[in-house]
């Protein structure tokens, strides 16, 4: 009898992995639904009460489900879900003939849902079996699908928001989708930190992904920020100016430090060159700095560089990456795609900036 199988302790025991095979391994990254500033997960969307989230919000699934840029931004094109909660299907209606000719059959909507704990996570996990491309859903608003405090639980008031985003931040993960709730602000003012004004305890910022920030320079005008902060983005924001029920970006404010092809290392871009002109290498990270003729460059930074990069950079241009470890040492796989597969892939994001946007009139042709 093998005593170890029945062993409790290792039934138990952590499942871990070495700082060098962390290092080594490719891990697929965050999917985006708007590049640099929405990714899969649970975000929150913030602003004071009449601000112009719902227009804003209703602008993001419009975008999203065109395929068109979202304040200069690429965006995904996926099926998208509103919940609009406070509202009727005549005021959607209304707004969406306000804001564009075009009716995107991948934006669907509901004005009323379930709530957290009750039926709300098996109305969208449904929604999703009978949607599957679905990958945003937006909430309008949180308070809606909160469930009432149990008079009787012994929790704070930290511990109920945690629980109620941790549980959305769950379903998104599950799904693997994005979950945007439309929240409010206080009304205290926070100088240091604008993030810290969102209604409620700091269990809300705590359990989201990503945070977006609504707010107007002052209350009489058009124009406003949105910031956002995240554990997948860095920290971002546009200048925005709020027109006949769009919300535009304001020329000159699109933050774009965070370009993935600033941080490019020179090795890694060495390597796809080299990639580009070869088509292959299959063999060990000392052999292909021999063929780089990189001699200061150790085996260890390069298939580092690689693997951080993988999924990232070597994606977009079109190269393959593998690697593995046999008894005589790791070796590492680049491969070039064919040419279609390239394409279809410059094809995933788009590029279209949605027209100067006086009536929103979308088109994604």
């Amino acid at each position: 009898m093998d005593y170890d199988f029945y062993n409790p302790y290792l039934l138990n025991k952590l499942d871990t992995i070495d700082a060098e095979e962390l290092m080594a391994t490719p891990y697929a990254p965050k999917n985006f639904i708007v590049a640099e500033m929405l990714p899969e997960g649970l975000t929150l969307l913030c602003g004071p009460s009449k601000i112009g989230k719902s227009w804003l919000v209703l602008q993001l699934c419009i975008c999203v489900s065109l395929g068109v840029r979202f304040m200069g931004f690429n965006t995904q094109q996926c099926d998208v879900l509103y919940l609009a909660l406070e509202d009727t299907f005549a005021r959607v209606k209304d707004r969406v003939a306000r804001m564009t000719d075009d009716c995107p059959s991948r934006l669907r909507f509901a004005v009323q849902a379930g709530t957290l704990g009750g039926a709300l996570e098996e109305q969208l996990t449904l929604h999703k079996t009978q949607y599957p491309e679905t990958k945003l859903v937006v909430i309008d608003t949180l308070q809606k699908v909160r469930s009432a405090p149990d008079p009787k639980a012994n929790s704070s008031v930290y511990g109920k928001d945690y629980q109620d985003i941790g549980a959305l931040k769950k379903l998104a993960d599950d799904l693997s989708i994005a979950i945007v709730l439309v929240h409010h602000l206080r009304k205290t003012k926070d100088k240091d930190d604008p993030f810290n004004e969102i209604s409620g305890s700091t269990g809300l910022m705590g359990a989201a992904d990503t945070a977006l920030l609504l707010k107007k320079f002052d209350r009489a005008s058009d124009h406003a920020e949105l910031l956002w902060t995240g554990r997948d983005v860095q920290d971002g924001g546009v200048c925005l100016s709020f027109e006949d029920c769009i919300w535009e970006t304001i020329d000159g404010n699109v933050n774009r430090d965070s370009s993935c092809y600033r941080r490019l290392s020179p090795i890694v871009y060495k390597t796809c060159e080299y990639i580009k002109e070869h088509k292959h290498f299959r063999g060990t990270a000392s052999e292909l700095l021999a063929l780089l003729g990189e001699e200061n460059v150790k085996p260890n930074v390069l298939t580092r560089s690689l693997s951080t990069e993988a999924y990232d950079y070597l994606q977009q241009v079109g190269i393959l990456y593998d690697s593995g470890r046999t008894g005589s040492g790791r070796w590492l796989e680049l491969t070039l795609k064919p040419s279609d597969d390239n394409d279809a892939n410059d094809e995933k994001n788009s590029t279209e900036e949605i027209p100067t946007q006086s009536s929103l009139t979308v088109t994604a042709g």
